[in-house]
């Protein structure tokens, strides 16, 4: 009788040791860190980036001397003629990005009339001029960079004993000459609210935040393209910061393209300029597995081959 007791308990004991170790191969939620409690931890994948956010350029931040022939040329409004530039650039900006990374386009917010964090984000930057390689993507962009002052003045080569002009010039200066160092500079955009970044990486679960900073189109009247039909050089310059999870600058430019003063449909210009302003931008980010001390120093590399790509695609242009 005993020897069956002790039979049966060792049994039973034996399938309780069985059902805990069937419940110990159980998986079991991991608690969550004080990371992860704090906000959004990008996943330890090796990846060093996951989602980009796409911060369209506030619509004050337009700037061109050519409205008056776009606005007669189109026959809109002012208005509508600059929400066309700034939607077709976030248009082919979006359609770049998430070619690499998941995307959050704010700009979707504006047009579903959700713009807080737009509106939060304008309330939350300045700007401020820094020293910048800008990089000239088409042929003529590139050829106009390599123009001296002096030339783009109209002024013979003999004439480079004269003082090179400086910002102090007058308001009405041609922008060449008064603004020639601010044409190796970018705007970047600087951040007030220390909560912004991470408010926006928790929200939206990114850790790459491209902000578009301004677009300037501008004329240069001193380089004419034809002297009979008065074509002068025209710029489009959109400058942008892209900034890391933390708010560090990963990398701030300026990309230039340029076009002929008589080309002034909306739909031409952007077509023609928009997509190499976009493709080199989304470029310029880090891409996957990449670190930001790699992307800085594939950054004269990506601008010399932009240029070659772009030589014979331009040169049909005219």
């Amino acid at each position: 009788m005993c020897k069956k007791f002790l039979t049966a308990l060792c049994i039973t004991g034996s399938l309780m040791g069985y059902a805990q170790d069937d419940n110990a191969l159980e998986p079991k939620p991991a608690s969550p860190n004080k990371e992860e409690k704090a906000g959004y931890v990008p996943p330890n994948d090796g990846q060093r980036y996951h989602k980009v956010v796409l911060v369209p350029y506030n619509p004050m931040m337009h700037l061109s001397d050519a409205d008056v022939d776009i606005v007669q040329y189109s026959g809109l409004p002012l208005k509508k003629v600059h929400a066309r530039f700034r939607g077709e650039l976030n248009a082919t900006l979006n359609m770049q990005l998430k070619k690499i990374y998941p995307l959050k386009d704010l700009m979707m917010e504006e047009i579903e009339n959700e713009s807080e964090d737009l509106d939060r984000i304008y309330h939350s930057i300045g700007y401020k001029m820094e020293k910048a390689r800008p990089s000239y993507l088409n042929e003529e962009a590139k050829e106009a960079s390599k123009k001296t002052i002096f030339e783009k003045m109209g002024i013979g080569k003999n004439a480079e004993e004269n003082p090179e002009p400086t910002n102090e010039a007058s308001e009405g200066a041609d922008a060449y000459i008064q603004y020639h160092d601010k044409d190796r500079e970018y705007l970047e955009s600087k951040i007030s609210d220390p909560d912004l970044i991470p408010y926006l990486s928790n929200k939206y679960h990114a850790d790459l935040f491209v902000f578009i900073n301004q677009i300037e189109i501008k004329t240069n009247y001193t380089s004419c393209l034809d002297l009979a039909n008065k074509v002068y050089e025209r710029e489009i310059r959109v400058h942008f910061t892209i900034r890391d999870a933390e708010g560090k600058v990963v990398l701030g430019d300026v990309a230039v393209t340029v076009f002929p003063s008589n080309s002034n449909d909306i739909g031409e210009i952007t077509a023609n300029n928009y997509p190499m302003i976009s493709e080199y931008i989304a470029k310029s980010i880090p891409q996957p597995h990449d670190t930001v001390e790699e992307k800085r120093e594939q950054h004269d590399k990506l601008i010399l081959r932009f240029q070659r790509k772009t030589e014979r695609k331009q040169s049909k242009m005219y």
